[in-house]
């Protein structure tokens, strides 16, 4: 391992990314292929708006998050000679989150523009039959008001940049809890 020049002593940094893009790589394909699942399967149905089966589903992508994020910044960290610092953890977490965060993005647009553009359609018609069951005495004229508010949410892009903004949320949380965790500061320079 080389060493700076100021101290013959002190490890070198290593960049950490190219660790970080191909943890973010792996970790958003485990998370579309884990998405693609539930759709397949019937977990993940819009129309069926079962709470357990959206908390569970939402807790295992925080999951997979959280392990590609503890394996970017442990692999890291050996990388180091097992030095890592808050700072350097903190960033390499943040670079997983935005590759996950812009993969899911893309994914997302491109899932509900051409794969499965009848989806949008489903999450409105649910919104729309939500009102009705909270509301019994909300008139049709109210509901298509809101509708019309909430069709921007309905959008592809919108709906995507939703997603990327809870990942990097998440990414940052996750990212924070991880780095004080698994940080060794290494030795000081003199």
């Amino acid at each position: 391992m080389s060493t700076t020049l100021d101290n013959p002593n002190a490890p070198a940094e290593v960049p950490y990314r190219p660790v970080a893009v191909r943890g973010g790589l792996i970790t958003a394909l485990i998370l579309i292929a884990f998405g693609l699942v539930l759709q397949v399967t019937g977990i993940n149905d819009p129309a069926n708006q079962n709470a357990t089966a959206n908390i569970v589903s939402t807790l295992v992508s925080i999951v997979i998050l959280t392990g590609g994020i503890v394996w970017v910044l442990r692999t890291h960290k050996a990388d180091q000679n097992g030095y890592l610092t808050f700072g350097r953890g903190l960033a390499a977490g943040m670079m997983v989150s935005v590759i996950v965060g812009l993969i899911t993005l893309v994914w997302m647009i491109v899932n509900f523009m051409f794969i499965q553009p009848e989806m949008i359609e489903v999450m409105q018609e649910t919104a729309r039959e939500q009102m009705y069951e909270r509301q019994p005495n909300i008139t049709d004229e109210q509901v298509d008001q809101a509708m019309g508010f909430m069709s921007v949410m309905f959008n592809p892009f919108v709906l995507g940049v939703i997603g990327l903004v809870t990942i990097l949320v998440q990414g940052l949380i996750i990212s924070l809890i991880v780095s004080a965790v698994v940080k060794n500061n290494p030795p000081e320079m003199n």
